[in-house]
């Protein structure tokens, strides 16, 4: 039996299933599999960052910006 972390049985497993792209909002956790996914190759992350701690949700600027 292997000893791989779930994490990196995770990120294997979805590149498995063809996943290409992930969009992630990192955390506690999950800050594991984000990096495990991050290193598969020809995998495209894109982090996200919490709205609630911009400083445009604050201000206001995304509701003006908002359609």
């Amino acid at each position: 039996m292997q000893n791989t972390p779930i994490y990196e049985a995770l990120a294997q497993a979805f590149a498995a299933e063809g996943v290409d792209t992930h969009f992630t909002l990192m955390g506690d956790g999950n800050m594991h599999w984000v990096a495990a996914m991050q290193q598969l190759d020809g995998m495209n992350a894109n982090s996200e960052i919490y709205r609630q701690c911009s400083g445009r949700h604050y201000s206001g600027a995304h509701w003006s910006l908002t359609p």
